[in-house]
């Protein structure tokens, strides 16, 4: 049973006000957020010294404290 049908559920005993059912449109920053992620690529060994370099590419950043 959907999350939906429990509140319709609620509705019909007189738990909650009368309710009209009707399609609520797809969230779709839900979807993005439950998405599970790709696996990273396999990592890159260096075979000499600065042969890979990691740089922090986003500057700094103002946090609030």
């Amino acid at each position: 049973m959907s999350k939906i049908d429990y509140i319709y559920r609620l509705s019909r005993t007189g738990l909650l006000r009368s309710l009209t059912k009707e399609e609520l449109p797809v969230c779709e920053y839900g979807l993005a957020r439950t998405a599970t992620r790709l696996p990273f690529d396999k990592a890159k060994r260096a075979s000499s010294p600065l042969q890979l370099i990691h740089l922090n590419i986003c500057g700094p950043i103002n946090m609030k404290a």
